[in-house]
């Protein structure tokens, strides 16, 4: 990696962090004003400034990204640090959680029941559990468990968009599409890793967008639910494995960020 793409990176990180937390912030202020009935945010004029402002993100973190691509030297993968397995941990005991929470819907009539997709998930929750646990190993199999937490969140995309109770232009659950969307795109990039490619090109374009949309969704959702026990998303499952996934994609981000190949 050379100096000029290591500022990049640690320049990439920052910006990630400070949006993350912007766009967290702001949609905290906006869950005030959302209409849980509708799926609607009351105060339109501070939607409007969230939407554009997301928008202006994306597309400034793809002009950094671009620079970045260009430039980007790097021919070695990072060894995962602290950060990566403590979070890899994190996610693999989600993805169980999921399980247990499946089966538990499946025998406690209060929470639900299961449905098609419930099923699907679990499967897919069990193979992925599997990459977040041998993390040591380089075996090109964990490309495949890499790309089931892809497939784990195409199913959370399907289950919202089924869901007879939920509005189709639900605001909430467009934000949770644009976040399970860039974040199953981070993992595809990253599916090159076990496979010993140093292809940080596609999973820099992708994962700060993942970051800042997971935060920005999660975490004024579980608050909101934790308030008014409710769930926007109507299952606030969903937010968790988003949140775990986007704190996932921030540790490696800022292991490559500050990552210094051997000579």
């Amino acid at each position: 990696m050379t100096k000029k793409t290591s500022l990049l990176s640690k320049v990439y990180l920052a910006l990630a962090l400070f949006f993350t937390i912007a766009g967290t912030v702001v949609r905290f202020n906006l869950m005030q004003s959302y209409d849980v009935a509708n799926g609607f945010y009351t105060n339109d004029t501070l939607h409007k400034v969230f939407a554009y402002t997301l928008a202006a993100i994306v597309i400034l973190l793809a002009a950094v990204s671009y620079i970045y691509i260009k430039e980007e030297k790097c021919s070695k993968l990072p060894k995962e640090g602290v950060l990566v397995k403590g979070a890899s941990l994190l996610s693999g005991c989600a993805l169980g959680g999921f399980i247990v929470y499946v089966f538990a819907k499946a025998v406690i009539p209060s929470l639900g029941g299961i449905d098609g997709f419930d099923i699907a998930t679990l499967a897919f929750c069990a193979v992925a559990m599997l990459y977040y646990f041998t993390l040591d190993k380089k075996a090109p199999f964990r490309s495949l468990l890499c790309a089931a937490s892809a497939i784990v969140l195409l199913t959370f995309i399907l289950a919202l968009y089924f869901d007879r109770g939920v509005s189709f232009v639900n605001h909430s659950v467009m934000l949770c599409f644009a976040a399970a969307i860039f974040s199953a795109l981070t993992f595809t990039a990253e599916a090159n890793f076990p496979l010993g490619r140093a292809a940080y090109h596609r999973y820099i374009a992708y994962a700060p967008s993942a970051i800042i949309l997971s935060f920005a969704i999660s975490i004024p959702d579980i608050v909101f639910c934790i308030e008014h026990r409710l769930a926007p998303l109507t299952d606030i499952y969903y937010d968790v494995i988003l949140l775990v996934f986007g704190l996932y994609h921030l540790a490696r981000l800022a292991e490559i960020a500050f990552y210094k190949e051997e000579k």
